[in-house]
């Protein structure tokens, strides 16, 4: 595994905030090392998850790479979305049964 000193090369990293509904873009080249999130995967539900520790930023991209360093895919930063069954469960909670209903039809 490499080490977690980001590379300013990469893609602009991104600031998500509470108060913002779209992420700021920083150009990598800006931001402190200290000051870059060290992502690690972990299994959750059986589902991949990144999670962030530490830092104030996450990179807006990353590369997927096999054994030899050959990229195999994508993937891009935005904001967070709901599940579908999370919407099912909320209309549940509020009582709302015939509506939770329709996404287990």
């Amino acid at each position: 595994m490499s080490e977690s000193t980001p590379q300013a090369k990469g893609p602009a990293p991104v600031q998500l905030t509470p108060q913002t509904t779209e992420p700021a873009l920083i150009p990598a080249d800006q931001v402190k090392p200290e000051d870059a999130g060290t992502l690690a995967i972990e299994y959750r539900e059986g589902k991949p998850v990144i999670v962030v520790s530490g830092g104030k930023y996450i990179p807006a991209g990353l590369t997927v790479v096999d054994g030899a360093g050959n990229a195999v895919a994508a993937y891009n930063a935005g904001p967070a979305q709901k599940g579908i069954y999370t919407y099912a469960y909320d209309f549940y909670n509020q009582g709302r049964l015939d509506d939770a209903e329709v996404f287990f039809r």
